[in-house]
């Protein structure tokens, strides 16, 4: 081989060059994208208010008061929030390998059956159950979505669609459960578990959950950040050719992506039903795990940002519940927003202030360039 010589590089595929060019915009966009999305939710859903007869400001101010106005208001969006933040990083962790795992859903269903089998058949100190029922929720998050890993790795099935249908799987699965053999003298629900349960702390309604969740916060940074497995993470995401001739075993790191976001989301149901709930539901879930996809990509799948981003979301949830009961206004208004945001922000992504001036200065016969991307 003669001196500077270049190893040819296998073309990526279309569907790992979409992904990048969607991680890197992700992860790239501004505060400024962030905080205008915000803004224009709110502004978007005026007409809604208006619609249904009320006033907007005593709306928004009824669903600010419902989320900061009192401590136990604060309490309940914190509690909200621990669960979205597990989840959040879940999802982040993945789709920052370019594993795009959508399963966070069915990973938090398992997650809440497996707290909920430890807490109601496991014998011993109400402390031991606990950490065994918050390992096992761990577990079962882990497993689920290390099936979809292995449905790729093996078989070259794609995660999107796997992780995708396997939501339904455990969700009519549970459903099977507190319909059937885990049934109690309600169809529909197992027994309460209120000896089990997350304690409270500085005494009110919140719970140590929250507490778990900014510890979870705090490993994720040092584990993107400090580690090996980060550095990897980050090379696979920007691109699986570049990260296989720098010697890094890619299947290896989709695995261990897949148990660690796995894991993540299946702790936060389990730390749902032990925290809150106290109970498994065939209901249990009215889709955190789907909103936890909007709350990863708004934080900039980053653990920083995913912990903000989980505040908001959890606050215009629980703020909503006291605007429908004080203003009058349907529950959902807070959906409508979450989905708004979610809408304006990937908007926002391709049209950028720098990268408006970029398309000028290219001339109009030129496309935007794309976040990540080099002329």
């Amino acid at each position: 081989m003669t001196t500077g010589a270049q190893v040819p590089v296998p073309p990526t595929t279309a569907s790992s060059d979409w992904r990048r060019r969607a991680l890197a915009a992700v992860s790239d966009a501004g505060l400024r994208s962030r905080v205008l999305a915000v803004v224009l939710a709110l502004v978007t859903a005026v007409p809604v208010v208006l619609a249904a007869g009320s006033d907007p400001f005593e709306v928004y101010r009824a669903m600010l008061d419902g989320s900061f106005g009192s401590t136990l208001a604060f309490a309940d969006v914190l509690n909200r929030a621990d669960t979205f933040i597990l989840l959040g990083l879940g999802i982040a962790i993945s789709i920052r390998s370019g594993f795009f795992n959508v399963g966070a859903e069915g990973q938090l269903w398992l997650g809440a059956l497996g707290a909920a089998v430890m807490a109601l058949h496991m014998p011993g100190p109400s402390w031991f159950v606990l950490v065994a029922a918050l390992v096992l929720g761990f577990v079962f998050g882990a497993l689920w979505s290390g099936l979809v890993a292995l449905l790729k790795i093996a078989f070259g099935v794609d995660e999107l669609i796997s992780s995708l249908m396997l939501n339904y799987v455990a969700i009519l699965l549970i459903g099977y459960l507190t319909f059937g053999p885990m049934k109690a003298y309600r169809a529909g629900q197992t027994e309460t578990f209120e000896d089990v349960e997350l304690p409270s702390i500085f005494g009110n309604r919140l719970h140590a959950g929250f507490l778990l969740s900014l510890v979870a916060v705090v490993c994720i940074w040092l584990l993107l950040s400090r580690t090996r497995l980060g550095y990897e993470i980050r090379t696979l995401g920007a691109s699986a050719d570049a990260a296989r001739y720098a010697g890094i075993h890619v299947n290896g790191v989709v695995m261990r992506v897949a148990l660690i976001g796995g894991g993540l989301c299946g702790l936060a149901g389990a730390n749902a039903v032990l925290g809150v709930q106290h109970v498994l539901l065939s209901e249990f879930s009215p889709g955190w795990g789907y909103t936890a996809i909007a709350v990863a990509l708004l934080g900039g799948l980053g653990p920083v940002g995913v912990l903000l981003a989980a505040i908001l979301f959890a606050a215009l949830e629980v703020g909503a519940t006291n605007m429908q009961f004080t203003a009058g206004v349907p529950a959902s208004l807070g959906s409508l927003v979450e989905g708004l945001v979610l809408v304006f922000f990937l908007f926002s992504i391709p049209l950028t202030l720098s990268r408006v001036r970029a398309f000028l200065r290219r001339g109009p016969g030129s496309a935007p360039t794309v976040a990540g991307e080099t002329d």
